[in-house]
């Protein structure tokens, strides 16, 4: 006996573990009945060629089941419910022992997904049917089936192939024909498909590969209300191109300005806030770097009463500012050509002198306004006397010369109007007076 036919039967069992005498049976038709899950392993079966457990309701098959179906050629399994127990099947071990198969047909499986190893011993299989599935990709490796002639994809879920799949696809038509059905798939016509359109237009008129009711395909637009017949595929095409090229250009240059917007907003911000950034950057530095402090190893004392910012083109009225406060009333001051350490950024050595100063004197004249170092200097008193006291009076602004109005910058002016300043008025009585409320001004209290 070499043919059994057990079909439409009305059986309802679990397919147990079972072991045939031997037989020569090459032909078993078992569809149509409830055999619901599938354990196996069925031994004894070697010179069976063709199977069909269609249409059985079965909705578990184990990875052992086919074990030893090793002549089987065609393997029919439409019509269960067979999508779970595939998609579980990450490593291929239900169907790797059925190397001489050819035909496999897994219509209507409720299958949403397949690993990628799940056919990877197939190698050769000529004829796949996943057709009337719920497949919105081709999940699993088309370089597996070196041998496949047919493939039915139809009526799934996929709107397009991917570039992974294309490629397989044509490294696969190197070697043999193949034909391949994607009706009843709601194809996307978008720019994000173009490249897939293309690429089945061009495989159809070189026909590297057929496909079956090609000019009943349809595709739908973006909005999903155009759809549009492969008859006239080529002008949806050109038409869809050109759109997509717009669409592109428009990306680009709404990404551009984007960009460019967040540019300026960024470089607006830096130097809006150039001094807070600056004086955070070297504070941090200063105190985690290792880098020597002015001040005493006692952070609640001053080493110096204060730092004295000027131009080195008024470095004589300093020289008698040294001689007034230092000589005559004992007030540390921190002069840069004197006191900042040798071989350390001087950057660095303007804050940490303004930290450690109580006071930072600012001698304003026409060659401060030009210095830029000596800006530098006002602006991270300012930051220190915001940030680090609490608005405490850091800041000292003394006149040495007169300034036109329309050459002081606005910073300056600001800090003009809100404070209180001492201008130098360069006579004998004068100068007495000056000096005095120098030193009450350095000796009061923050």
């Amino acid at each position: 006996m070499k043919k059994i036919f057990y079909n439409e039967s009305g059986a309802r069992y679990e397919i147990p573990a079972i072991h045939c005498k031997k037989n020569h049976v090459e032909e078993l038709y078992l569809q149509g009945n409830a055999f619901f899950s599938w354990k196996g392993p069925i031994r004894g079966a070697e010179k069976l060629r063709i199977l069909n457990l269609s249409n059985n309701f079965c909705s578990s098959v184990s990875k052992s089941f086919f074990n030893f179906f090793s002549n089987l050629s065609e393997l029919y399994l439409s019509d269960n419910f067979l999508g779970s127990s595939l998609q579980l099947d990450t490593k291929g071990q239900i169907l790797e022992n059925l190397t001489n198969l050819i035909r496999l047909d897994l219509r209507g499986n409720k299958i949403s997904n397949l690993p990628k190893q799940v056919f990877k011993d197939l190698q050769n299989l000529k004829y796949l049917n996943l057709a009337d599935n719920a497949l919105s990709a081709v999940g699993f490796h088309l370089f597996n089936l070196k041998q496949l002639q047919f493939l039915d994809l139809s009526g799934n879920q996929i709107q397009f192939l991917s570039d992974t799949n294309m490629e397989d696809i044509d490294r696969q038509t190197d070697k043999v024909s193949l034909t391949l059905n994607l009706f009843r798939n709601p194809i996307a016509c978008t720019c994000k498909t173009l490249s897939f359109l293309q690429w089945m237009v061009k495989s159809q008129e070189t026909k590297r590969i057929s496909f079956e009711s090609f000019e009943n395909y349809s595709c739908t637009a973006s909005s999903q209300v155009d759809q549009f017949v492969f008859s006239k595929i080529k002008e949806n095409i050109d038409k869809l191109k050109k759109e997509c090229n717009s669409y592109t250009y428009l990306i680009i240059t709404l990404s551009f300005i984007i960009l460019l917007f967040f540019v300026i907003l960024l470089c607006g911000l830096l130097y809006r806030y150039r001094w807070k950034l600056r004086y955070f950057y070297y504070m941090t530095k200063s105190r985690y770097h290792g880098y020597k402090a002015v001040r005493s190893d006692s952070q609640s004392d001053f080493k110096y009463d204060a730092f004295v910012s000027y131009a080195d083109d008024d470095f004589p009225f300093v020289q008698k500012m040294m001689l007034e406060l230092e000589e005559n009333n004992g007030i540390r001051l921190c002069i840069h050509h004197r006191d900042f350490v040798p071989g350390y950024d001087i950057c660095e050595n303007i804050i940490t002198a303004v930290n450690k100063s109580k006071k930072t004197i600012a001698i304003l004249s026409p060659n401060f306004i030009k210095s830029s170092w000596c800006m530098y200097e006002l602006h991270i008193a300012k930051m220190e006397d915001i940030y680090s006291r609490e608005n405490e009076g850091v800041l000292l602004l003394v006149f040495y010369d007169v300034v036109p109005v329309d050459k002081i910058p606005l910073g300056i002016m600001d800090l003009i109007i809100q404070r209180s300043y001492i201008e130098f008025p360069n006579d004998e009585h004068g100068d007495s007076v000056f000096w005095r409320r120098v030193c009450k001004s350095i000796h009061d209290e923050f």
